[in-house]
């Protein structure tokens, strides 16, 4: 089983009363659809209604509130369904919910996402009743349907080796509605005042050491240099052969701008579970021997701290922000060529709707996983 990424939270998605880690695929709003049949004029067909202060009365409830709100507007500000659906819209709230007509229906959309959006949308009682006042010689209200909001989870530990390693190699490109995924990295640079990647650094023949700590295992790295006449691509090939042996699953990569060339350890773990910190070696280390080189200006130099960008910590993703994971890992090819979701099974992703239970089962001793932190559950 792989380090289970930052991104995924515990959530019975399952309703087995058991949490299991997850990531958020997919969330969408809950919408009402009232369906009026064929409007001849699109948008500047005629509503019906009064066109004078004739108010026409709408209930509706909105994200499961409990209890219906009823609603009104006159019918001078809604003579098309154009008009109706602005007026509408301003009744609702705005904020709350979005109105649009869409073909021959209007649509009522909650601003909210997930299992618990929903919007209900039923007839007034207080005056005259909007729903079934709207109606021509070719139209009339023909369905009231509402359609409520879903989550769609990945389940990791329904995924085997080979997918969860694919999943975690196409992670860090995937661009979110909120971030891409970062990864923890440190790095060492070399600079001089003309200097690149192919330069003679005239280190001597021997074996030299970096300090490496990647996701919190510490090891010495020791490669060799050949002789004065090596540079820092050579240098790059020994040690990605020693940290091939040392940290399999880090990545090691080299960059060569403006007279700085830069070596660049990279954590296999997105997020802040992942960390990487590269310090001079304990024996022969390179950095000191580097800048003991008689060239005044020649020097190395370690970076402090780890984040996603070289020098920096891993950020995580809200699984709870994401709203385009599902679109993006059937898009993003994994190592094998084919999308990342592509041969994962129907049991590893799910759907949970709306159902009475709690969003967090706890466990026996009362507390719950929040997504950070095990916390007493108060109902």
């Amino acid at each position: 089983m792989n380090a289970i990424p930052g991104s995924f939270t515990y959530v019975d998605v399952m309703f087995n009363n058991n949490s299991e880690p997850a990531l958020l695929l997919e969330s969408t709003a809950g919408f009402a659809t009232l369906t009026f049949g064929p409007l001849p004029m699109g948008g500047a067909t005629p509503t019906g209604l009064a066109n004078d202060a004739t108010e026409y009365y709408v209930k509706h409830e909105i994200d499961a509130a409990g209890s219906a709100t009823e609603v009104n507007f006159a019918g001078s500000t809604a003579q098309t369904f154009a008009t109706l659906v602005t007026a509408l819209e301003t009744a609702l709230g705005g904020a709350a919910t979005t109105v649009a007509l869409v073909g021959d229906s209007i649509v009522v959309t909650s601003a909210t996402t997930g299992n618990e959006s929903t919007v209900v949308i039923t007839a007034g009682t207080t005056g005259r009743d909007l729903l079934s006042s709207i109606k021509g010689n070719s139209f009339k209200l023909q369905a009231n349907v509402t359609t409520r909001g879903h989550d769609k989870y990945l389940r990791w530990e329904a995924l085997d080796d080979l997918e969860q390693k694919e999943l975690l190699a196409t992670m860090n490109g995937i661009t979110t509605g909120e971030a891409n995924w970062v990864y923890a990295s440190d790095k060492i640079t070399v600079t001089d005042t003309t200097f690149t990647a192919t330069t003679a650094i005239g280190l001597a023949a021997a074996t030299y050491s970096l300090g490496v700590t990647v996701d919190g295992v510490a090891k010495q790295v020791s490669f060799a240099v050949a002789g004065v006449s090596s540079t820092m691509t050579d240098v790059y090939n020994a040690f990605v052969a020693a940290m091939a042996v040392a940290f399999p699953n880090a990545v090691v990569s080299m960059t060569d701008a403006a007279n700085v060339v830069t070596l660049i350890v990279t954590s296999g773990v997105p997020g802040p579970e992942g960390s990487v910190a590269v310090v001079d070696g304990s024996t022969n280390g390179f950095i000191a021997q580097v800048d003991a080189l008689a060239s005044a200006t020649l020097d190395a130099a370690v970076a402090a701290g780890v984040t996603g960008a070289v020098g920096t910590a891993g950020t995580k993703q809200s699984p709870y922000d994401v709203m385009s994971w599902f679109a993006a890992l059937n898009t993003v090819k994994a190592p094998n060529g084919f999308p990342v979701l592509s041969s994962v099974g129907p049991v590893a992703i799910v759907e949970r709707e709306n159902k009475p239970t709690m969003r967090y089962i706890p466990r026996a001793d009362g507390t719950y996983w929040s997504g950070s932190a095990w916390v007493v559950w108060t109902a």
